[in-house]
């Protein structure tokens, strides 16, 4: 049974940002009850099929989720002009990725003029996802180092103290070799561009 739509943008926004066990299932549900069969229809009317219209809605999903982390972030329109206009930016680069028709068929959606960098926040998203699952298969102590200061964004004073170190020099020495062990792992996966190697 799908949910009534009585949410406000802003609560849906909200249930995004949210930590809450079920309230991110809750949102996106609401979206796609709300948004996918005009990102559907627009994709089906420019050459493409229902598995790529299903395969952008997703990423317009999760662009939008990206998005809504950063505190830099504002909405300056509707929550469902927004998702189409993500939707649209992303398989107009497809279509020209494929050397497919680039001018999109008329359309009496509104959408509005977004930054093109849906692919790029889509493309970190993958990134990072590549990354957890390599840094999942470090040793405890590595994955906690790594994900302090990479992902926490902590000092290598405060890490120091925090996990017992003598001091900061010997938390950066740590952090140095988990750093190696990762960098081996990548090395392995070729297509993969991080910006860790600068720390």
């Amino acid at each position: 049974m799908k949910e009534s739509n009585t949410l406000q943008d802003n609560e849906i926004i909200n249930l995004i940002r949210s930590t809450k066990a079920g309230d991110q299932d809750r949102a996106f549900a609401q979206l796609y009850d709300k948004c996918s069969e005009t990102v559907y229809s627009m994709v089906r009317s420019n050459s493409g099929n229902a598995t790529e219209a299903e395969d952008v809605f997703q990423d317009t999903l999760i662009v939008l989720h990206n998005n809504l982390r950063k505190d830099t972030f504002k909405l300056t329109c509707k929550l469902n002009t927004y998702i189409y206009s993500v939707a649209r930016n992303l398989w107009l680069n497809q279509l020209r990725k494929s050397s497919r028709q680039t001018k999109l068929d008329p359309s009496s959606e509104e959408y509005v003029e977004v930054s093109d960098n849906s692919l790029q926040v889509l493309m970190r998203s993958e990134e990072d996802g590549i990354l957890n699952e390599l840094i999942l298969k470090l040793d405890e102590n590595c994955r906690t180092i790594l994900k302090y200061f990479y992902f926490e964004k902590m000092k290598m004073k405060s890490i120091a103290v925090k996990l017992g170190y003598a001091n900061e020099g010997v938390a950066k020495s740590k952090k140095s070799k988990c750093l190696k062990k990762l960098r081996d792992m990548v090395a392995l996966k070729p297509h993969l561009k991080t910006t860790l190697w600068t720390s």
